[in-house]
């Protein structure tokens, strides 16, 4: 009797190891269809990001430039934002009070 449940015992812990070798390849292959699938969209965000930011440093180049040749007409820029601003600001503040 020990002999047979020995026995079942061995075939069973023989089909978990099939069965758990089994599902490690599926998940491998699972694996690696998610990286060559992931891989190439990296590879466009990392392209799009390089030219995002390409484009980001040619702005400011240009806004330093322009800022540089004209300095009145940038310093009256700032001020009329800045006024602007807080004029809205102080609105909004202001119909909030009690």
């Amino acid at each position: 009797m020990k002999d047979e449940a020995r026995s079942a015992i061995e075939g069973a812990t023989k089909e978990v190891q099939k069965t758990t070798q089994a599902v490690a390849g599926q998940a491998s292959n699972a694996l690696s269809d998610v990286r060559s699938y992931a891989e190439p969209l990296m590879d466009q965000v990392q392209a799009g990001y390089r030219q995002v930011a390409d484009r980001a440093q040619e702005g400011l180049r240009d806004v330093n430039k322009f800022v540089r040749e004209n300095p009145a007409p940038s310093i009256v820029g700032i001020l009329g934002i800045g006024l602007g601003l807080g004029v809205i600001i102080g609105l909004s503040m202001g119909s909030r009070r009690y």
